[in-house]
């Protein structure tokens, strides 16, 4: 063979295509790569929205969490009417699941002096947190449901649990306690917790400080109370 027809073989065999195999093997390759850029991404965007659910909750927890503190933080000492000599009860009634107070609204939003429960309440479907408040009558039934406004504050709920801390009767060691019934006196603290359906999501414990150095103050009856 000349040496220009070894040069025109070599050139030839230079510029010869894959073979099938090799084809076959690129092919496996590519898609083994597609597979996990895919998974890769679809793990991604599965990781950012759940981060964004997590991240909607803490906000969601937060702002509950605010607004209990803030009204349950103003809690009055009132001294309800039915008081009588060395038997004096204040307008407060703390039940494992719910409590019930009176204190204050903005002016904003009419002002006055509200009874206000947080909780679970009386005919209302279970795994939500409500707040129910309305104007605050000395002549009415503290212990009983009125006809009011109310809020779902936290829905997906599977457990609510609330404890009072303080020294419910004259003389008594302060400590916790499930209920706060019937007392001459404020907790000095209460404590809100709740249990998520959702197990990845988390409500801390709400601590919440009661004006107990207040001095309590008599509701005056203002007559005609509701039946």
């Amino acid at each position: 063979m000349t040496a220009a027809a070894r040069r025109m073989d070599a050139t030839a065999t230079g510029q010869r295509g894959f073979t099938l195999l090799e084809l076959l093997v690129a092919m496996v390759l590519l898609s083994l790569l597609t597979l996990a850029i895919g998974g890769g991404l679809r793990f991604g965007v599965r990781a950012w929205e759940a981060s964004g659910r997590r991240s909607s909750h803490v906000l969601d927890v937060q702002t509950v969490q605010d607004a209990i503190r803030r009204q349950l933080g103003q809690a009055l000492p009132l001294v309800l009417p039915e008081a009588t000599l060395g038997q004096v009860r204040v307008a407060f009634d703390g039940r494992p699941n719910r409590v019930r107070f009176v204190a204050p609204i903005p002016v904003e939003v009419g002002g006055g002096l509200h009874t206000f429960t947080i909780g679970r309440l009386d005919g209302t479907p279970d795994g939500v947190l409500l707040m129910a408040w309305h104007p605050f009558n000395p002549d009415s039934d503290f212990d009983r449901e009125h006809a009011g406004e109310q809020i779902e504050l936290l829905s997906g709920v599977s457990a609510i649990s609330i404890s009072y801390f303080g020294a419910n009767e004259p003389g008594a060691a302060a400590a916790w306690h499930d209920r706060w019934r019937n007392a001459a006196s404020l907790p000095g603290l209460v404590r809100v917790s709740v249990t998520p359906e959702d197990e990845q999501e988390v409500w801390p414990d709400l601590l919440v400080t009661l004006r107990i150095s207040a001095p309590p103050i008599l509701a005056v009856p203002i007559g005609g109370g509701e039946s």
